[in-house]
């Protein structure tokens, strides 16, 4: 069960100083999250004697029955008993100026973000942290239709998890920088974005490897990067047909290891990445006559060079295949009511990710749905 309370408020506004214009803005956010699950009843579904084929699994009732957990007794109750339980609380305020040149054609943005933070991982002792994060960037207009921006920022996310070695979670911290340029194409019709990026992280989570995957231990990972250069593009074919389209390819490596992890070492592959995803998605809408409204649209996602997620494996011949998936769907949409049918994985492709568990000496992998459908109706009042 999760339970969020969460509060905001900012104020902005534009002020003049000379040659230079400003648009302030200053805020308050606050949030109070508590998360409670009862992680201590467990029930084994297979047997020795009748395993779970997952290849084709039977439907029908497990080999040992269906479990029979405890409903009765508070969750709050079986939360703490289980050691469930996460709550966090955190005050950040924030402000961020943009500052405007040469009648806004080059524009400078400066920014900040104080985050006083408390919370308890899984029952343990409350921790507490706070950290500035500064923000800057920099876009200047080369023309009507094109421009050039900038831009580096500071990340403090905080994390939950149970150390082995019994010590306190640290937030992620890090930072990113970003160099891209944005172009306006035929009065408008077309819009690219090219960009190239740099993602640094410290101290992000990862499963222990020396523990069973249901320890729910962790340790810290230590540094990685990823890194790599992204293409967007947006428009009309024609007046009634839209594309949206994008390429990233990124390369992803851990650059320290800290100690105590076995199973990655400096320079290898950050697993769970890939390192080409290209998306494209195609809408058509009828602007006038008896099908007006009526919309058509499809798309695909392709993701190639995978890497196996949590631990790399350690046959470097068994990698995850390139994944293709293709959704579609069809629409429509009056001045009230609107209704969308949507095919989600339309070509029924079996579609997985997977990794290798040290702790086992095996691999995993899980599946995604095969082909599935989505209606939807809405009415506006």
């Amino acid at each position: 069960r999760s339970r969020m309370t969460m509060a905001q408020a900012f104020v902005n506004g534009e002020v003049t100083t000379g040659p230079v214009k400003h648009k302030i803005l200053a805020g308050l956010d606050m949030a109070n999250k508590e998360y409670l699950a009862d992680w201590g009843q467990s029930h084994v579904l297979d047997s020795a004697h009748t395993p779970l084929n997952p290849v084709t699994p039977e439907v029908s009732a497990p080999a040992n029955g269906y479990p029979k957990f405890d409903r009765e007794t508070p969750l709050a109750q079986r939360a703490t008993a289980a050691g469930g339980n996460i709550d966090q609380r955190y005050t950040s305020v924030y402000i961020q100026d943009e500052l405007g040149f040469f009648e806004d054609r080059v524009r400078l943005t400066l920014a900040g973000r104080f985050t006083d933070l408390k919370q308890s991982n899984y029952g343990g002792k409350p921790q507490t942290a706070q950290h500035f994060t500064p923000r800057a960037g920099l876009s200047v207009s080369l023309d009507k239709t094109s421009s050039v921006y900038t831009l580096y920022d500071q990340a403090f996310i905080p994390q939950t998890g149970i150390l082995v070695n019994g010590g306190e979670v640290q937030p992620i911290t890090g930072n990113n920088m970003e160099l891209g340029v944005k172009k306006e194409w035929d009065n408008g019709r077309w819009v690219t974005t090219a960009s190239v990026y740099r993602i640094l992280k410290n101290n992000e989570l990862i499963a222990d490897p020396n523990s069973a995957p249901t320890s729910g231990l962790s340790i810290e990972l230590g540094q990685k990067v990823a890194q790599g250069i992204e293409f967007d593009l947006r428009g009309y074919i024609t007046k009634n047909i839209n594309l949206v389209a994008n390429y990233a390819f990124t390369d992803a490596k851990v650059l320290k290891v800290a100690e105590g992890i076995t199973t990655l070492k400096e320079g290898d592959i950050v697993p769970g990445f890939a390192k080409h995803t290209a998306n494209a998605w195609f809408t058509y809408r009828a602007q006038i006559g008896a099908l007006k409204g009526f919309g058509v649209s499809a798309g695909g996602t392709w993701l190639g060079g995978r890497a196996t997620y949590w631990e790399p494996s350690p046959d470097p011949t068994k990698t995850l295949d390139d994944y293709y998936k293709v959704d579609a769907g069809l629409s429509w949409e009056g001045s009230k009511m609107y209704v969308n049918f949507n095919v989600f994985n339309l070509l029924d492709e079996y579609l997985y990710s997977g990794s290798y568990y040290q702790w086992l000496s095996a691999y995993y992998w899980q599946t995604e749905a095969p082909r599935n459908y989505r209606l939807t109706i809405g009415y506006k009042f």
